[in-house]
């Protein structure tokens, strides 16, 4: 088995992914986001690149018990949208039963581009137990893309892949890795007591900061919270 981690979801082609395991990350927020919205008995997610595209679909989307809008861009809940990106806003009152048309600054566009792999599941830190084993599983390589920030390296997407590598290897046992792979392990391994200094440079941990969103990043850096794994179906997430 080898782990290639990817710093934004535009370093990785799609002949880079056919035939992979992928496991996208944007640990702040949509991934952790969607990963409490399943585990909150949401019914699938939509992810969408453009907001109009994502009120299109939300309007002529069935089969579930109605549908629900999610996404921001640059942290803000979007206009007109049910509502934005925080996991905590996804409680099972709000999101049980329904569908979820999700469209993010990052995320949902890494999601996008990594279904050129053969299997996709959503990682983050609540999850990262459980998305490791599925990933280690597969049996196949193994591509760990992270949604970066405006498609530059994030280094709280990187952390968390360190998380879930570190889970994979003690699953699996030793795995080839790229560079990245390695340093990503190294980072989570010597900083997982106390993430919070290690991210709190980083763009997306900023601009939460500012928009007084401290609870999303202490929420969002628990580790093994969930045993939910998203993955894609088609072009949907269940």
């Amino acid at each position: 088995m080898k782990i290639t981690t990817y710093p934004t979801y535009a370093h990785a082609d799609g002949s880079d992914l056919a035939g992979r395991t992928a496991v996208v990350i944007d640990l702040l927020r949509a991934t952790s986001t969607i990963a409490t919205a399943l585990h909150n008995g949401c019914r699938r997610v939509i992810p969408v690149e453009d907001k109009n595209d994502a009120l299109e679909k939300a309007k002529s989307h069935t089969g579930c018990d109605g549908v629900v809008t999610g996404g921001e861009r640059d942290g803000v809940k979007l206009t007109g949208f049910d509502l934005g990106n925080s996991p905590l806003e996804y409680g099972r009152s709000k999101i049980a039963g329904k569908c979820l048309v999700m469209c993010t600054s990052n995320g949902t566009h890494a999601v996008k581009k990594a279904m050129a792999a053969k299997e996709v599941y959503l990682g983050c830190l609540n999850n990262a137990d459980a998305v490791a084993k599925k990933a280690a599983q597969s049996g196949r390589d193994i591509a760990i893309v992270c949604a970066g920030t405006r498609l530059k390296f994030s280094v709280d997407d990187i952390a968390a892949a360190g998380a879930i590598i570190s889970r994979i290897v003690k699953t699996a046992g030793p795995a080839a890795m790229d560079d990245l792979s390695r340093t990503a392990l190294r980072l989570y391994e010597e900083n997982k007591k106390n993430l919070h200094p290690l991210i709190s440079g980083s763009r997306p941990y900023r601009t939460l900061m500012r928009l007084g969103a401290g609870e999303d990043i202490d929420y969002c850096l628990l580790e093994d919270i969930l045993d939910t794994v998203p993955m894609c179906e088609g072009e949907e997430i269940i």
